[in-house]
């Protein structure tokens, strides 16, 4: 926010001044929030994409440990 209000601003300011500040410091936090609902979406996105390939390197392990090794043959 470009607008800082102190108190000694604020007293001398008229009404609609202090109004319009403070819907132009609602709009800002409304855009933060929906840039953080976007980060999160894409962050969930993201982390199933990883989890995804992290079953693929577990399968080929479990896959390996049921392959008979020399100590099944002996």
């Amino acid at each position: 926010m470009s607008e800082k209000i102190t108190h000694t601003t604020a007293t001398k300011a008229p009404p609609l001044k202090i109004g319009v500040t403070i819907m132009r410091a609602f709009v800002e936090v409304r855009r933060v929030l929906l840039q953080q609902s976007d980060l999160k979406e894409q962050l969930k996105e993201l982390k199933d994409r990883v989890c995804s390939h992290d079953i693929q390197p577990i399968q080929v392990y479990k896959a390996l440990e049921n392959i008979p090794g020399e100590k099944a043959a002996a």
